[in-house]
Order: structure tokens, then C-alpha cells, then sequence
């Protein structure tokens, strides 16, 4: 709802995509540790 009002607006949406940015990055290095980790078992 803060989103409405011009100032608060940029400030809620630049933290709310700050804050999912954040969590789909840490996202990202598990899935790509989890591949790394699954071909070497696989090697193995």
C-alpha cells in the first residue's frame, strides 16, 4: 500500500527488489552447487 504515495513508493520497491534479488541469488548458487554436486557422484 505504501507504494501509492510517489516517495515512499521507490523506497518500498527498491528494498522489496533488493530483498528478491537477494534470496533468488542465494537461489542460484545452491541450485548450481547442488548440479556441481550431483556430476560428481554420478562420476564417481
Amino acid at each position: 500500500m505504501l507504494q501509492l504515495i510517489p516517495g515512499f513508493g521507490a523506497i518500498v520497491g527498491a528494498a522489496a527488489n533488493y530483498q528478491f534479488l537477494d534470496v533468488l541469488g542465494e537461489t542460484a548458487v545452491n541450485g548450481f552447487r547442488l548440479r556441481i554436486f550431483s556430476n560428481s557422484i554420478n562420476i564417481i
